[in-house]
């Protein structure tokens, strides 16, 4: 539901910006920027500015349904665990998120062994994904 501001520009609720927000990062077909989402928003007629944008998306990683790809500086839906590992494809820009408790155990374990206060632990590899592999012909392991 819209209401209408002062100046008689439609607004949005805050709840109904993530949600829309949320919805075309899931249409998007590779991690989007807020840039790229306010424009796919402008596609289907509805007016977003970036601000409003990052707001949401600040909102929807915070409830850790939706995550910041540092590699591209671009969201996605947050497909797996908080802790999943992050492959970036070069080519395609696609992001695909698995699950490593290991391998984030092991980090988490030698960082406490450091004395390392841990915020935030992200894990993101970049390369190119198997179907651009094939694509391009490129069989190296």
């Amino acid at each position: 539901m819209e209401d209408v501001s002062k100046n008689g520009r439609k607004t949005r609720r805050n709840g109904e910006l993530v949600r829309l927000v949320e919805d075309l990062l899931k249409q998007a077909s590779a991690p989007a920027s807020a840039y790229d989402l306010a424009r796919l928003a402008g596609e289907r007629e509805e007016r977003l500015y970036p601000a409003q944008v990052y707001r949401a998306l600040a909102e929807l990683v915070r409830q850790g349904r939706v995550r910041r790809i540092e590699a591209l500086n671009a969201y996605c839906p947050t497909l797996s665990t908080p802790g999943a590992i992050v492959f970036v494809c070069n080519d395609c820009s696609r992001a695909f998120q698995h699950d490593h408790p290991e391998i984030d155990t092991a980090l988490r374990l030698a960082l406490e062994n450091h004395g390392f206060r841990l915020d935030r632990l992200i894990v993101e590899a970049t390369g190119k994904c198997s179907e651009c592999r094939q694509r391009t012909g490129d069989t190296r392991s």
